[in-house]
C-alpha cells in the first residue's frame, strides 16, 4: 500500500517541529543533507530492508516532449524474507543537489505474494534533472507500528533514445 499524499515527511517534519517548539525543520540544503544521511537499510520484525533505484529520461523521437520526457523511476524495496502484506511504502522522496522532490503519488506498486521485492514507479520526475545526474532516494516504511526511513544512494539518471 501506498500512501498518496504529496510532502508527507516534510509535513511531518513541519508539524513535529510546531508541537515541540523547537527550531524551524530545515530547508533547502539543510533537508537535502539531513536526508542524504538516512541509513542504508532498516532492521524491523526480524527483517532487513534495502532500496535500489534506476531512473531514466525519453528522449525518443515518437514519444517525447521537446527536450525529453520527465524522468522515471523505479523504486525496489527489498528484504531478505518475504515482505509481508503489513508493509507499506508511505513517501517517496528524491535528493539531487539541494533539490528535494517529493511526488505527489506513486504511479504503479508491483508485488507479488511471497516475494522479497516491492517495485514503485514513479513517473513526471524533474525535467530540468539530466542524464547523469545523480540522486538519491529516501523512502519512510512503514512494518507493522514501527516506521523509518531508508536511502538507495547515488543512482545515475540515464538517456533512453
Amino acid at each position: 500500500m501506498v500512501a498518496q499524499r504529496p510532502g508527507l515527511l516534510g509535513a511531518w517534519v513541519v508539524v513535529a517541529g510546531i508541537a515541540c517548539s523547537s527550531p524551524p525543520p530545515p530547508m533547502g540544503s539543510e533537508l537535502a543533507s539531513a536526508l542524504r544521511s538516512t541509513a542504508l537499510e532498516w532492521r524491523a520484525t526480524d527483517r532487513r530492508y534495502t532500496l535500489e533505484a534506476d531512473g531514466w529520461r525519453s528522449f525518443q523521437p515518437i514519444q517525447n516532449q521537446e527536450g525529453g520526457d520527465p524522468v522515471i523511476v523505479v523504486v525496489r524495496l527489498h528484504a531478505d524474507t518475504a515482505i509481508p502484506d503489513s508493509v507499506s511504502v508511505l513517501e517517496l522522496q528524491f535528493v539531487k543537489d539541494d533539490v528535494v522532490w517529493a511526488p505527489p503519488h506513486v504511479s504503479e506498486v508491483r508485488r507479488e505474494a511471497g516475494s522479497s521485492t516491492m517495485e514503485l514507479v514513479v513517473r513526471n520526475g524533474p525535467g530540468e534533472w539530466a542524464p547523469g545526474d545523480s540522486v538519491d532516494v529516501i523512502a519512510r516504511l512503514r512494518d507493522g507500528g514501527a516506521t523509518s526511513l531508508v536511502r538507495a544512494p547515488r543512482f545515475v539518471i540515464a538517456r533512453v533514445d
